[in-house]
C-alpha cells in the first residue's frame, strides 16, 4: 500500500447558531412570548415530554424486556415441570392439574409489569419491587414440594428486584 500524495479535502460543518440565553433555546420562524414559544418550530430545545416518576426510554426498555424474560423463566419452569413430572403448586400434578387461572397466576404480574414498562407508566421501579415480592411469594409455596423449582423461582424474584432497583437510575426527577 502506497501513501496518499495529497490529503483528501475535509470540511467541518459550521457550528450551530447560538441559543438565546434568556429563553434557553433557539427559535426559528416563531414568535417568543415570555418563556413560551408560539408556533411549532423550536430547534435545539431540551424539552422532554415526560412526567416525574417515568423512566427514560432506555431504562423503560430494560424494565419491560427484563420482566418479559422473567415471564419466559416461568414458562421454562412450566415446561420442565411437565417434562420431568415434578409439579409446582400452581401447576398441580399432570393427572390432576390446577385450574388454568391458577396455572397462569405467576405470569400475571410479570406480564402486567412488562406492559406497564412498554407504555411508560409512572413509578415503575416501585411496582417492580412489589412484583418481585409477588414472585417470591409464588416461590415460597414450592419450597417443600419442589425445592429446585423454588430456587429457580427465587432467582427470578431476585432478578426482578435487581432490574427494578437498577431502573431507579433512569427515573425522571423534579427539576431543582
Amino acid at each position: 500500500m502506497e501513501p496518499i500524495e495529497e490529503t483528501p479535502p475535509f470540511t467541518v460543518p459550521p457550528p450551530p447558531a447560538a441559543a438565546d440565553p434568556a429563553v434557553g433555546y433557539q427559535v426559528v420562524g416563531a414568535d417568543v412570548v415570555g418563556n413560551q414559544v408560539v408556533g411549532n418550530q423550536v430547534v435545539g430545545a431540551d424539552v422532554i415530554d415526560a412526567e416525574v416518576g417515568q423512566l427514560t426510554a432506555g431504562w423503560s426498555t430494560v424494565f419491560w424486556a427484563g420482566w418479559l424474560l422473567i415471564a419466559a423463566g416461568f414458562a421454562a419452569v412450566w415446561y420442565s415441570s411437565r417434562l420431568i413430572g415434578l409439579s409446582t403448586w400452581w401447576l398441580g400434578p399432570a393427572t390432576d392439574p390446577q385450574l388454568i387461572l391458577i396455572s397462569l397466576l405467576p405470569f400475571t404480574v410479570p406480564l402486567a409489569l412488562m406492559t406497564a414498562g412498554y407504555s411508560a407508566q409512572r413509578w415503575l421501579p416501585w411496582w417492580g419491587i412489589g412484583g418481585s415480592a409477588f414472585v417470591a411469594v409464588i416461590a415460597v409455596f414450592d419450597i417443600s414440594r419442589v425445592p429446585g423449582f423454588a430456587a429457580i423461582e427465587f432467582g427470578l424474584a431476585i432478578a426482578g428486584l435487581c432490574i427494578s432497583v437498577a431502573c431507579f437510575a433512569g427515573v425522571f426527577r423534579r427539576a431543582e
